[in-house]
């Protein structure tokens, strides 16, 4: 009990969250990346993984940030 009070005094819970959401929106990053550059939001709603935010949010944060990358080329 008290590595946890520990823990979350250090923000290392804070920390650990803010790392798995950074990984998810990687996820939808790479998944951009494979992806056809003409797809609808009801395609791309379709290949998110997550469904309740804020997991889906930054999943498509990452899609969306890959696809306008790749636009930009």
């Amino acid at each position: 009990m008290k590595r946890l009070a520990g823990a979350l005094e250090t923000g290392f819970v804070a920390d650990s969250s803010a790392f798995r959401l950074s990984r998810i929106q990687a996820e939808g990053w790479n998944a951009a990346r494979k992806a056809p550059a003409d797809l609808s939001d009801a395609k791309i709603a379709a290949l998110n993984p997550h469904k309740k935010d804020p997991e889906a949010a930054r999943w498509l944060a990452g899609f969306r940030n890959a696809m306008d990358m790749t636009e930009t080329k």
